[in-house]
């Protein structure tokens, strides 16, 4: 085990050196020695070798940076000549990477959410409990307003999701609005989760009505889920069928876990980046249909990242802890 952990350690040294290697090749200021330097750290091993060329390979893959270097056909390093670029270079790469990042940050982060009621923050999760004795499980990245009448429990999934544990009241039915369209219940547990283009309602115990708020002539726009089945909904489709949820999966976020089962990359990588600070980009669009299967550690998504890595063979490059490129 402890061998297994070594290696691990000098891939990981030799990795980040050809990273820095690349980073320095690129930078339009590298001088002679160095270049001489780079090449003769590539002959060193075969690991060395295949470090570099992953690297330069992630480089050249990222959208904006073909064009700021060129690698000859049978170079093993970065040609003097494709290395003669303005300093401005390095600062419009390192602008177009922080716009990705305020990007992810800022999206679908509008004026009602930060006026929320309750709000979580990326990796936040906390309860609550409301006037009537309900009570709510807030996931990360989650903002909703609750508004209590004599007549109605209202609640307004504004983005996120939410585990609902509601209090018998049949005189004041319980609703949570979330993207286009309600759930109500009087006395029953369910999770929704608005994903930002319609929402996902899986129901745990009791009965619960799923209704949008708008549909087409001939469409269904009222449904009954039963325990264990989980619906989704959207603005554009409407509802689609009930399907049996695996509440396995669906809760896990309750017990601090990541559980996928054959789910491709790029939808891991979505889940990844509702939890963790910062940004994992998939640098190709080729690796996003790649399965993962494994059970994974909210409080230690970094390591999440390196098993990935590790199982699909991809090679990762970190601009600071905040965006993480995989290839």
């Amino acid at each position: 085990m402890q061998n297994q952990l070594n290696n691990q350690d000098r891939e990981d040294a030799i990795e980040e050196e050809a990273v820095a290697w690349i980073a320095r090749l690129a930078s339009g200021e590298v001088t002679p020695l160095e270049r001489s330097q780079a090449h003769e750290w590539c002959q060193r091993s075969p690991e060395h070798e295949q470090a570099f060329q992953k690297a330069r390979r992630l480089w050249l893959g990222m959208e904006g940076v073909r064009e700021a270097i060129a690698v000859p056909e049978g170079s093993t390093y970065v040609a003097p000549a494709a290395l003669r670029q303005p300093v401005w270079r390095r600062w419009a790469l390192a602008a177009v990477l922080a716009l990705v990042a305020l990007g992810a940050v800022l999206q679908e982060q509008r004026l009602d959410i930060w006026l929320a009621d309750y709000r979580t923050t990326t990796g936040e999760q906390t309860s609550l409990t409301l006037a009537d004795g309900s009570v709510i499980h807030l996931n990360t990245n989650t903002a909703l307003s609750v508004e209590y009448t004599p007549a109605m429990r209202r609640i307004e999934l504004l983005t996120g999701e939410a585990q609902f544990i509601v209090a018998k009241d049949e005189e004041r039915p319980f609703v949570v609005h979330a993207a286009e369209g309600q759930t109500k219940a009087i006395g029953t547990e369910f999770v929704v989760r608005d994903y930002g283009q319609g929402a996902t309602v899986t129901l745990l115990e009791g009965l619960v009505d799923v209704m949008v708020d708008r549909s087409l002539p001939g469409e269904v726009s009222h449904i009954q889920l039963h325990p264990g089945e989980q619906v989704i909904y959207n603005a554009t489709e409407g509802l689609a069928q009930p399907q049996a949820a695996n509440l396995q999966l669906a809760t896990a976020w309750q017990r601090g876990l990541l559980i996928f089962e054959g789910t491709t990359l790029g939808t891991v990588v979505e889940e990844i980046n509702r939890y963790r600070t910062g940004y994992v980009v998939l640098a190709t669009d080729e690796i996003a249909d790649y399965r993962v299967s494994g059970v994974f550690d909210l409080d230690n998504l970094d390591q999440a990242l390196i098993t990935i890595r590790s199982q699909l063979h991809l090679y990762a490059l970190r601009i600071t802890d905040f965006i993480v490129f995989l290839q």
